[in-house]
């Protein structure tokens, strides 16, 4: 099931028929009204979700349908306990490093490497407000997320797919001139390069709908996912979540040890091969090209939907 709030609504997307539908309505026909639950509970609830999906093929669902004309989705979940985001494509690392004349440290075959963001600015589609700070070499990353849909500690790799409440896409936006100048020398961050814009969404996408995308390995689920970006309407970057050198179980594995990771906590892949203008300029595959105010970002997937910002300074 594809989940997104619109107009600050839960709803239920069928982007197939062109539709979406009041999840609240949708619960009501299915004979379990909601009782507060947003996105991540309704995602672990997999007898409601059953329901929910009978209800939606009953002719009284048609009643509740709405067009997703001119739609701007909402974040799909509440503002997230935290946000961390991983380095997780050995085919993003390994380029802008080689671009670099560097080599890939050892450490990243040893252990996924990640960092905490502002989950206080994350949002869905709309505007991307960004001040003077950040607007030198702007950038966006190309990348999907999962949440959690419970909290866990000590997890081992064999358990922690089942934690996972859904996947959606994300936007890691990045200033670069604040990275390269000001962190990557101090070896701390990022920090201010990326704390002032997260977007993500258009939906939560359950386990279920991701089913069929899915290969199960000892390591972890796998990702059969095509995604690319596009900027003012032309694609820049792609790539497939099944390039991903680190999988979400083994990730997830390594951040709750020796802590808890809390329901609704977001976690990022990190930068899918080729997902950003700083790749695509290092390798020469762009010219020293960078965001400007009024760019429309688009990242786009047939299985996890479209997501679209426009930079706007400010």
């Amino acid at each position: 099931m594809k989940l997104a709030v619109i107009n600050n609504e839960l709803a239920i997307v069928t982007p197939e028929h062109g539709c979406y539908y009041p999840t609240a309505e949708i619960a009501k026909l299915a004979g379990t009204p909601l009782l507060g639950q947003n996105n991540i509970d309704i995602a672990m609830d997999g007898a409601l979700l059953n329901r929910m999906y009978d209800a939606l093929e009953s002719p009284e669902a048609s009643a509740f349908s709405k067009s997703l004309d001119d739609v701007v989705y909402d974040l799909p979940i509440p503002v997230p306990p935290s946000f961390r985001d991983a380095y997780a494509f050995l085919t993003h690392v390994k380029p802008c490093r080689e671009a670099r004349g560097q080599e890939v440290p050892q450490i990243f075959y040893e252990c996924p490497a990640f960092y905490f963001s502002n989950p206080a600015v994350m949002k869905g589609e709309g505007p991307v407000k960004v001040g003077p700070y950040q607007q030198d070499k702007l950038d966006y990353e190309l990348e999907v997320a999962v949440v959690m849909g419970k909290d866990v500690e000590d997890i081992s790799v064999a358990d922690a797919d089942q934690a996972i409440a859904g996947m959606m896409l994300l936007n890691d936006w990045s200033a670069r001139k604040i990275q390269a100048e000001r962190e990557l020398p101090m070896m701390m961050g990022p920090n201010k390069s990326k704390d002032f814009a997260t977007t993500a969404g258009p939906w939560l996408v359950t386990k279920a709908e991701l089913a069929p995308y899915i290969t199960e390995t000892p390591e972890g689920n796998h990702y059969d996912i095509d995604i690319r970006a596009l900027v003012n309407g032309t694609p820049l970057s792609g790539g497939n979540v099944n390039s991903i050198h680190y999988t979400f179980a083994q990730i997830i594995h390594h951040i709750a040890k020796g802590t808890i990771v809390k329901k609704g906590d977001v976690i990022g892949s990190g930068t899918v091969g080729g997902g950003c203008m700083l790749e695509l300029n290092l390798t020469k595959q762009l010219d020293n090209q960078w965001l400007k105010d009024g760019d429309v970002v688009e990242l786009d997937s047939e299985i996890l939907g479209s997501l679209t910002n426009t930079v706007v300074y400010k």
